[in-house]
């Protein structure tokens, strides 16, 4: 079994191991929410890298209320210093809004490379009058398994200013397709808001 098969092979396993968990029904008052986000990247230069997100889409469910759905475009220019990437960064909601503001990211290992650290914030300011000023912080500890599967635990935060933050945390899943393809799966619930959940799906492809 070549690397990629064997990958796509362990990747599968883990989230049929995970379904059962993700899986359930809903209870009436309960919010079940979905971001599914492929990501593009390019190495412009050595320290230069753009990266698209053509569209990700989200889904909030609730039994009590009507399910909403809405798309965003996201795009990425980030210059690289050491260990740490400085983005401009701009997006776009079906729903009209639109936003533009800094981000910051940091990615370490530990010595013995088994143990990573990716941590990034984010700070939007709105381009019309619809779209409010926030921002997110977002951690991502990850165990390296192996060479495709990587456990860990997700922290995914926004705040809208003026309002409660949104903090959620959770397992996820990194899985390696190949050494240009990545997957991402997790399932979080809100420690700030009961009774909600998040799944969140992420694909990046560097070409």
């Amino acid at each position: 079994m070549d690397y990629s098969v064997k990958s796509i092979y362990n990747l599968l396993t883990t989230i049929i191991t995970l379904l059962p968990f993700l899986v359930f029904s809903q209870d009436i008052g309960t919010d079940y929410w979905y971001i599914s986000s492929p990501e593009l990247r390019y190495n412009l230069t050595e320290k230069v890298e753009i990266r698209l997100r053509p569209y990700d889409g989200f889904l909030l469910s609730n039994t009590e209320k009507e399910t909403n759905k809405f798309g965003r475009t996201e795009l990425m220019v980030a210059y690289k210093y050491k260990k740490f990437m400085f983005f401009v960064y701009a997006k776009a909601r079906t729903t009209g809004e639109a936003w533009i503001g800094p981000r910051v990211d940091f990615n370490t290992l530990t010595k013995n490379k088994k143990i990573s650290l990716h941590a990034h914030y984010r700070y939007f300011t709105g381009l019309n009058g619809d779209s409010k000023v926030h921002q997110y912080v977002v951690t991502l500890f990850n165990y390296n398994l192996s060479k495709a599967i990587r456990p860990g635990i997700l922290g995914y935060s926004r705040h809208q200013f003026g309002s409660d933050p949104l903090i959620f945390y959770g397992p996820s899943v990194t899985g390696v397709i190949t050494k240009r393809t990545s997957v991402l799966l997790s399932y979080m619930k809100c420690l700030t808001t009961p009774r909600r959940f998040l799944t969140m799906f992420a694909l990046n492809i560097r070409i």
